[in-house]
């Protein structure tokens, strides 16, 4: 049973961090200073968001451009005449994104690819999307046309994605690890309301922040030629921000901020 100072304790070797804001704060963007620092990035890539780092190192750094691999994960969908857009069986794009895990298309295995590479997951909000028509799939209509039970669907999702996070929190999946994931605005129980990850259903979302000690924002302050992205390290009114590293300021700029989260997270700072 290793201890905190033995070489094989995770603590301080890699970075599992969940990376949340609203559309266009950067979070995808954020990364490139990751790739300036040196680290190999590995996209399974939902929603088809890599072109501001594709064209920012054809303009910039050209030989940052090797760094970066990425496995394109998305269901088919289609225009139906009278429900508008619906999605179009079979689902593969979760169990393919599971299988990531185990096996990328090189045949390397992510959970050893050790600490030079970061897997991102972008985002876990269209992962969700994806769990939820696998689980669609599992449970299709009865033959009488009756719809599935939305509950038990909703709920195959969550567990899904749950397990998901999981996985590649755990001990043995050796790599840095973001997921990105876009703000659902909730009302709770409580009265409050709550800034909170995307995923599938209240529940899925009210967990996943519990299962990350490192959860960033990325937002914009500001307005017109005064507006800054910053990554943003502790909570705000309505969401809760966190980190487990104990030297960085409440917030950093976007250029460099995860260059920056990194260091302190692995003890580097």
């Amino acid at each position: 049973m290793p201890s905190l100072d033995a070489p094989e304790s995770i603590a301080g070797r890699f970075a599992k961090i969940m990376l949340i804001g609203d559309s266009g704060t950067g979070k995808t963007g954020s990364l490139i200073s990751l790739l300036e620092a040196g680290y190999h990035l590995h996209f399974i890539d939902m929603d088809n968001g890599l072109k501001f780092i594709a064209n920012w190192c054809r303009k910039n750094r050209p030989d940052l451009l090797s760094k970066v691999d990425y496995v394109y994960c998305r269901d088919k969908y289609y225009t139906h005449p009278t429900e508008g857009m619906k999605f179009k069986p079979p689902a593969s794009a979760y169990i393919k994104a599971s299988r990531l895990l185990d096996k990328w298309e090189d045949g390397s295995e992510p959970s050893k690819w050790g600490e030079s590479h970061v897997l991102v997951v972008d985002s876990l909000t269209y992962l969700g999307y994806a769990a939820l028509n696998q689980a669609y799939t599992l449970m299709p209509a009865s033959a009488s046309g009756a719809k599935p039970n939305g509950m038990q669907i909703y709920g195959m999702a969550g567990e899904a994605i749950s397990n998901f996070m999981m996985a590649v929190m755990g001990e043995n999946f050796g790599t840095n690890v973001i997921l990105i994931t876009h703000i659902s605005y909730q009302d709770l129980e409580s009265g409050a309301r709550k800034g909170l990850p995307t995923t599938i259903g209240q529940k899925a979302s009210e967990k996943a922040p519990g299962l990350f000690n490192d959860m960033f924002l990325c937002e914009q302050k500001g307005t017109g030629d005064k507006v800054r992205r910053v990554i943003r390290c502790v909570p705000n009114p309505t969401i809760d921000a966190k980190t487990s590293a104990l030297d960085l300021p409440p917030e950093l700029p976007l250029e460099t901020g995860m260059a920056t989260i990194f260091e302190a997270l692995r003890g580097k700072l």
